[in-house]
């Protein structure tokens, strides 16, 4: 992967598409401007 799409997509709000994990379940992280971090797993 290029540098600066790799770049790009670190800095986004927007995932990179994923297949789909063989456990069906996905964390998703949160971090707020004051550093406070929240995750959470779904299942697919």
């Amino acid at each position: 992967m290029n540098f600066r799409i790799a770049d790009t997509t670190l800095n986004s709000d927007t995932s990179r598409p994923f297949p789909k994990p063989k456990s069906g379940r996905i964390a998703v992280k949160v971090i707020n401007h004051l550093g406070d971090e929240v995750m959470k797993v779904f299942k697919l």
